[in-house]
């Protein structure tokens, strides 16, 4: 008896938070909405991750489409997106300090800057390519491979005004295409 009269008052407790508990102009719905801006193509897109964008959100993605592929920090599948105009954002820099080979290793130096204030500051390889077999970023030790991303990558977060420094260890001597996100 005490388990029932427990779970009739936790249901009556949710239900009475769920009727008094609405969203209003003075406590707005939560959403989520980003700009992507490709600064190789000049493409812009707004992007949600909300199955079902609220009303506010809806003004501007109306379709859906994936963009991990360029985008690895957000999920796979489809998302929900829409057009922007692009935007004269500065896009963070990178800078070779050192390029040296060993036998079959490739050692890169790179300093990697962001030309604004920014929270996060993320780099990725080409999908599939694994020929990072060792890195570092700020004199820490990453991960070469991200396995559920098929690819290189790291997200550096809190990052100095002046950059970071990132430390590459590939096989092969041709150059390695790298994605700067921020």
């Amino acid at each position: 008896a005490p388990v029932a009269v427990a779970l009739v008052a936790a249901v009556l407790a949710a239900a009475a938070g769920y009727v008094v508990d609405r969203w209003e102009p003075a406590r707005p719905q939560p959403t989520h909405l980003a700009y992507l801006l490709d600064h190789d193509t000049r493409t812009a897109r707004w992007v949600s991750v909300e199955t079902s964008p609220g009303t506010w959100t809806a003004r501007f993605v109306r379709d859906k489409a994936d963009v991990n592929a360029d985008f690895p920090m957000l999920p796979k599948g489809k998302l929900s997106v829409g057009p922007a105009e692009p935007t004269t954002i500065a896009p963070p820099e990178i800078a070779i300090l050192a390029d040296s080979i060993t036998g079959a290793e490739r050692t890169v130096r790179l300093r990697v800057t962001p030309r604004r204030p920014v929270r996060m500051l993320a780099v990725y390889g080409e999908i599939g390519n694994r020929r990072v077999v060792r890195a570092s970023a700020g004199g820490r030790d990453v991960p070469a491979f991200l396995d559920r991303l098929d690819r290189f990558g790291l997200e550096f977060h809190a990052v100095p005004a002046d950059g970071f420094e990132l430390a590459l260890v590939m096989t092969g001597p041709e150059p390695l295409r790298l994605r700067l996100i921020d």
